[in-house]
């Protein structure tokens, strides 16, 4: 796992640009008190780093060689989950603090609704990027940039800047975060399965 991670932040080295970009229009989004523009720019920045990773993976054919090395495929599937899954809960908590600091946002249910959602969202695409690989990682690219461009024409258009009423909507939270621990077990034995059959 060791070797995942030292992988990981080579990644993440190799593209501190694009990392400090999101990061300074996130930064500015909350401080101007667009917060949910800017946990909409943490999903979008969030999605183009794990497609990075699991990128590379592929393209260097990662995963083979891990195995090579004594690492087993249960231990690669575990890791990729912890990993996307406490970045996801961290860079929503770091939006979630500036935006109590600044002011603009006291309600810690719209941490608690994103993370959900997000965590949601990677238990879909980690088990389809192991079974399906560099074919999945392109569609998941076009598709999210295709969504990312008519969300942005639409609030140009219609002149307005997305603001969700998150009120004390705790049943919303306990909804997701059922639906959430139930679709994890699936996902992560799906992914255990296609990860053993593409490296065998």
């Amino acid at each position: 796992m060791k070797a995942l991670l030292y992988k990981d932040i080579i990644i993440l080295k190799n593209n501190s640009v694009v990392i400090s970009i999101l990061s300074f229009f996130l930064i500015i989004a909350i401080i101007s008190g667009n917060v949910d523009i800017a946990y909409l720019i943490a999903t979008f920045g969030l999605v183009i780093f794990f497609i990075i990773i699991f990128e590379s993976d592929y393209k260097n054919n990662f995963y083979k060689y891990i195995i090579s090395n004594a690492v087993d495929e249960k231990s690669i599937v575990i890791y990729r989950y912890f990993l996307i899954f406490s970045t996801v809960i961290s860079v929503f908590l770091f939006n979630f603090l500036i935006a109590f600091v600044t002011g603009y946002d006291k309600t810690f249910y719209r941490f608690l609704l994103f993370s959900s959602i997000n965590i949601l969202l990677y238990e879909i695409l980690i088990p389809i990027f192991f079974r399906f690989g560099k074919i999945a990682i392109a569609v998941t690219n076009v598709i999210g940039t295709v969504i990312y461009i008519v969300g942005v024409f639409y609030l140009i258009k219609n002149n307005t800047i997305l603001k969700f009423e998150i009120g004390n909507k705790l049943n919303i939270f306990i909804i997701l975060i059922i639906i959430d621990l139930i679709l994890f077990v699936f996902s992560f034995l799906l992914s255990l399965k296609f990860i053993k059959r593409r490296i065998s």
